[in-house]
């Protein structure tokens, strides 16, 4: 299996050993730090995928996100893990703001979201186009199943709000187009954002 995405991996760290994955899909980075000796839960809503989850996760919660406590003590964990998943919820503000607790207190949250400004989507929207899509490459950015849609300055604030500090962020694009944009230009050149928080 390939690994799991290296920019989570890195956010997430090699000291972590209480992890918490927020729609841990088939367990991809739990089998990514399984050598590593870090024990991850997952939570997910989909039981097919949560089924191959439970061979690599130490347990694998089915529930909604949204409706639904975690049935996990307070401070539990090293690490929450959003990779991907908060752009999928009615309020992942709420959502953020309640997993507080799972939290220990040197622990940290680290979140990945698209980048709605990304120049291929500004460039649209300019144009009068708003098109959902497929998941498939950039068309992940406009995904068909995406309730909620951030910039950068709307996930800090995202995380802020919630009650984090935000430590660092980190903008995903190619090599060339990070090469090209300056800072104030990466809004438009990043898909993705990677963020570290920690509680305030």
């Amino acid at each position: 299996m390939p690994s799991f995405r290296p920019e989570i991996l890195r956010a997430v760290g090699s000291s972590a050993r209480r992890i918490l994955d927020v729609g841990c899909g088939e367990g991809g980075l739990a089998r990514s730090l399984a050598p590593l000796g870090a024990a991850v839960v997952g939570v997910e809503g989909d039981e097919a995928k949560a089924a191959a989850a439970r061979e690599a996760c130490v347990r694998v919660h089915v529930l909604d996100l949204e409706r639904q406590d975690l049935p996990e003590p307070d401070a539990s964990f090293d690490v929450l893990v959003y990779a991907d998943v908060l752009e999928h919820l009615r309020d992942p503000w709420g959502v953020l703001a309640r997993h507080r607790r799972l939290l220990a207190p040197s622990g940290r949250v680290v979140v990945s979201v698209p980048n709605a400004q990304h120049w291929r989507v500004s460039l649209a929207l300019l144009g009068g186009r708003w098109d959902y899509r497929d998941p498939d490459g950039l068309g992940h950015i406009l995904a068909r199943d995406h309730l909620r849609f951030f910039t950068r300055r709307g996930l800090l604030a995202l995380l802020e709000g919630a009650g984090y500090a935000v430590d660092s962020l980190e903008a995903i694009a190619s090599p060339l187009a990070l090469a090209c944009s300056p800072g104030p230009l990466r809004g438009w050149t990043a898909f993705q954002y990677v963020a570290v928080g920690r509680l305030r």
